[in-house]
């Protein structure tokens, strides 16, 4: 059969498409493994690209589908599918391809949380999104020029200055409809920055100790050590308590991922520095 010159500007347009389609899905799943490989950055922006990725490729096997039912429903071609069972198939495939709008709509929404999140903490500050193998070099650096209990102390002291601080702006941010200023927030901006991948809180009765359970700390991803690793995120978590309690705090990390434990867990103590000196 012979395709009129309509007909050929339609599949050589659908084609062009197709083409157009995969070349976006390889170019977000490349994306999504670049960020993969960098330690460090923030998971929700890899996930993100994951399911753009996903969802093209579906989209671009949706072209190649419409193209084959619409050739044989013109009789251009003639394929083992009965046109019914097209239309069965093209419904599945509408449905699928709904249902994986979701998850991007999601990741999408947290993304936006987490970008307002540090806008509104940063205040006049400037905040700096720091690679982890970039900081795992400067850790590794300070080790070399000092010694590893020198390292520890200055990366805790530089922590706990940078958490202070970055609540201390944000308690300075007046803005309508801001968030509550309580200790959970520390690990929701903490994942916000790609410090970590994922932060539980708890604490006691008396609210003067706390427990972080963090995954994906990119100190202790990739390290291995007989002692905890996690000295810029144990000061981070100490200086960030100070400022939104004004108590004193010392934190200590008492499990590590560097040195073979399941996750990072960091103990946070409050203490009020006057009663301190009393009973001394």
């Amino acid at each position: 059969m012979i395709l009129s010159s309509s007909s050929m500007l339609a599949i050589i347009a659908r084609l062009f498409l197709i083409i157009f389609l995969a070349f976006i899905a390889c170019l977000f799943h490349n994306l999504y493994r670049k960020l993969r490989e960098t330690k460090g950055e923030n998971k929700l922006l890899s996930h993100l690209f994951l399911w753009f990725s996903i969802f093209t490729g579906f989209f671009t096997f949706m072209q190649i589908f419409w193209l084959i039912q619409w050739l044989q429903t013109f009789g251009y071609i003639i394929t083992s599918l009965s046109l019914e069972k097209f239309g069965i198939i093209g419904s599945m495939i509408n449905l699928a391809s709904a249902l994986l709008i979701i998850p991007i709509v999601i990741f999408s929404w947290r993304i936006l949380k987490d970008l307002q999140l540090i806008k509104i903490a940063s205040g006049k500050l400037k905040l700096m999104l720091i690679n982890g193998d970039i900081f795992k070099s400067i850790k590794k650096r300070l080790s070399v020029m000092f010694d590893d209990k020198s390292s520890f102390n200055i990366l805790y002291a530089l922590g706990k200055e940078e958490g202070s601080s970055i609540f201390e702006a944000f308690k300075n941010v007046k803005k309508e409809g801001s968030r509550d200023m309580v200790p959970s927030l520390t690990m929701r901006l903490l994942e916000a920055m790609g410090l970590i991948e994922k932060g539980i809180m708890e604490k006691d009765k008396t609210g003067k100790e706390f427990d972080f359970t963090i995954y994906g700390s990119i100190e202790a991803e990739g390290v291995k050590s007989n002692a905890p690793t996690c000295y810029f995120l144990s000061g981070w978590l100490a200086g960030a308590l100070k400022s939104l309690t004004g108590l004193e705090a010392s934190a200590v990390e008492r499990e590590c991922v560097a040195k073979g434990d399941p996750y990072c867990r960091i103990h946070v103590k409050l203490s009020n520095i006057f009663n301190e000196i009393k009973k001394g």
